[in-house]
């Protein structure tokens, strides 16, 4: 049983059996390779995407483990932590490209040849949520480009913008180090650096402002911890 893997990543972390009782569960509703964690008094509880059922067990493992350590707030690594960490950054070469909108489309491609001299990838471009809080995200786990519908009317300046942070995230993925992992790294910031519009973030302060409020969206764990936005 797959609980008994949740007893086996806590004893090879932290040496000692758990007082818990664990438990793994696998739900449709969380996508790509996301995974949450809850802990009561008697019991801790993984949930954990339907994809991983057919994975290894080392990297289920490793996503327990990284759990762990965001619960307890510790900063362990454990080979299949890493292990997992590098199954989720290769996932985006091998999952299906197949929802487009074009005109994210177009703005992908500006941002494109523009940064990347036409050399990244094209991933899912979707549309999401109208939400002010959250501009768009990145996946690893569905290569899947998010954009806030709060953008359709913002104007080519802006969505590129956006489109071009989120496309940094793709090509840089993220960095492991204490137990920590980093979205946002120095190289990343070199490279946002170079969108072509210096005052974005401001004009995009100023249209947001002019936009009622949106309800806010409740991002997954590994979209809090990993800061993947």
């Amino acid at each position: 049983m797959d609980s008994a893997l949740a007893i086996q990543a806590y004893e090879e972390l932290y040496g000692k059996t758990p007082l818990r009782k664990m438990e793994v569960k696998y739900h449709g509703g969380l996508k790509g390779y996301n995974a949450t964690v809850q802990q009561t008094m008697t019991t801790t509880t993984f949930r954990l995407s339907k994809r991983f059922k057919d994975c290894e067990d080392e990297i289920k493992i490793g996503v327990i483990q990284f759990l762990f350590t965001k619960l307890k707030k510790t900063k362990q690594t454990t080979d299949n932590i890493e292990l997992y960490h590098s199954f989720l950054k290769n996932m985006s070469d091998f999952a299906p490209v197949t929802d487009i909108d074009p005109i994210l489309e177009e703005s992908f491609e500006r941002m494109n040849e523009r940064y990347f001299k036409g050399m990244l990838n094209k991933p899912n471009l979707v549309w999401g949520r109208k939400n002010k809080r959250l501009m768009g995200t990145y996946e690893y786990g569905t290569d899947t480009i998010t954009i806030s519908r709060v953008l359709q009317d913002a104007g080519e300046m802006l969505l590129d913008c956006v489109m071009y942070h989120e496309m940094l995230h793709k090509k840089h993925k993220f960095s492991c180090s204490g137990g920590r992992t980093h979205s946002h790294t120095p190289a990343f910031k070199k490279d946002e650096a170079k969108f072509y519009d210096k005052h974005a973030e401001e004009k995009l302060g100023r249209f947001l402002a002019g936009k009622k409020t949106m309800k806010k969206r409740k991002s997954s764990f590994l979209d809090r911890v990993m800061g993947w936005t």
